[in-house]
């Protein structure tokens, strides 16, 4: 990808309970911003292009001991990771 492609500005995006941040703006996103694309299809390109949700970094930094999931609920709904 050339620097022409991709913009160095990145976005700070909710999707459904999902966030990512520094998620490049490249051909691609316009495009599926354009076309209004689904939830699905933007966590299909994200997970192609290497990156994690927040959430998902949060899970493997609670696992390395580096934070506890009361600090993560805090700033991230893990609603969706916690089964009772």
């Amino acid at each position: 990808m050339s620097t022409s492609d991709t913009s160095s500005t990145s976005i700070f995006s909710s999707l459904g309970s999902s966030i990512f941040s520094g998620l490049p703006f490249d051909k691609n996103v316009d495009d599926m911003i354009l076309r209004k694309a689904s939830r699905n299809e933007f966590m299909n390109y994200i997970k192609k292009v290497g990156l994690m949700s927040m959430a998902d970094d949060a899970i493997l930094k609670i696992a390395q001991g580096l934070t506890t999931l009361d600090e993560v609920s805090k700033v991230i709904d893990m609603s969706d990771y916690i089964y009772d």
